[in-house]
């Protein structure tokens, strides 16, 4: 056995079982990644389905008030001041809980935070109910403010689970899938209002109860959103919203990518608010013009149908006098 090369063999049996490990580590890696393709779709879908509720809920309520403040024959000045306290009470949350919700999204689980909200939403359409039942408007313009809080707290929140719950190379068409579905929520939500606003005129807590409904719905959704740990679990909460503002913009600044990400959404969503409110002003000022118009008309329509003689009516005395 003296003529075996035994340090050359050690080197060919240690290459060959290098070769086998590898290649036993890809194939054991592969059912791994599909499964993690596989598991994306219902945690993503479900929150989808609870984004799309919530920004259901938060414009059916705005202009569910909106509607309601145009059916009570306000002075013209006055109601129009009243539906653009009610566009402030909507954007205002926004400014003052943003930063709130982006604590709760790092410190706890995001999913959490999407249940809490829910929650918390079921409380706010119960308070809603509650001035629709009353007709309470002071109530019912709290109701928007309070819906578009619970909106603002939960935005850091569903924008931060698309990270985390979508393969990289999907992250811009899951962007576009929550931002089309908040898109297609609003718009119906505006329909879903008016319909509301004439079907139940009176009984606009009858309203209340649908949304109530659908609340439940997207707590439901929410539950389906995959289990994430939290991003950041031993986050403190900074009392001074001016100092986390600052470093807020200090982080986006130092960013140019995400910088200039920044100042075209805000200069996008700027002129989308400045359109909603003036679009708002403009349909009720055109179904203000409508009615006068045909108030207007009507005795002209009603006089000048008297005197003239159609010919489906003409009697056959009256056309024998012509003839």
């Amino acid at each position: 056995m003296h003529w075996i090369d035994w340090p050359r063999l050690r080197r060919s049996l240690s290459i060959k079982l290098r070769s086998l490990l590898f290649t036993f580590m890809k194939k054991s890696e592969q059912p791994t990644l599909k499964h993690a393709t596989r598991g994306w779709q219902g945690g993503f879908w479900s929150l989808i389905a609870t984004q799309f509720q919530t920004a259901f809920n938060d414009n059916a309520v705005k202009f569910l008030v909106i509607y309601i403040i145009v059916a009570m024959n306000f002075p013209n000045q006055f109601r129009d001041r009243l539906i653009l306290l009610v566009g402030a009470l909507f954007a205002l949350p926004f400014i003052f809980f943003s930063m709130t919700g982006g604590y709760f999204a790092d410190r706890y689980s995001k999913r959490s935070v999407t249940i809490g909200t829910k929650l918390l939403e079921l409380g706010v359409m119960a308070f809603t109910i509650t001035g629709l039942y009353l007709h309470n408007l002071p109530m019912e313009c709290a109701s928007v403010f309070l819906i578009s809080m619970e909106a603002a707290l939960f935005g850091p929140s569903k924008y931060g689970l698309l990270p985390e719950l979508l393969p990289e190379n999907r992250l811009s068409w899951g962007n576009g899938i929550i931002e089309l579905g908040t898109f297609v929520a609003s718009i119906s939500a505006t329909m879903a209002a008016g319909i509301m606003a004439e079907r139940y005129r009176g009984h606009e807590a009858i309203a209340g109860f649908l949304l109530l409904g659908f609340t439940c719905l997207g707590l439901l959704a929410s539950f389906g959103i995959s289990r994430l740990p939290a991003a950041d679990p031993h986050r403190t909460f900074r009392w001074n919203p001016l100092g986390e503002l600052n470093s807020q913009i200090k982080t986006i600044y130092a960013d140019g990518v995400l910088f200039w990400s920044v100042m075209g959404n805000t200069y996008l969503g700027f002129w989308r608010h400045c359109c909603n409110s003036l679009s708002s002003c403009m349909a009720t000022t055109f179904c203000t013009l409508t009615t006068r118009a045909l108030a207007i008309c009507k005795p002209l329509w009603v006089s000048a149908s008297d005197s003239v003689a159609w010919p489906q009516v003409i009697s056959p005395a009256e056309k024998s006098k012509w003839d």
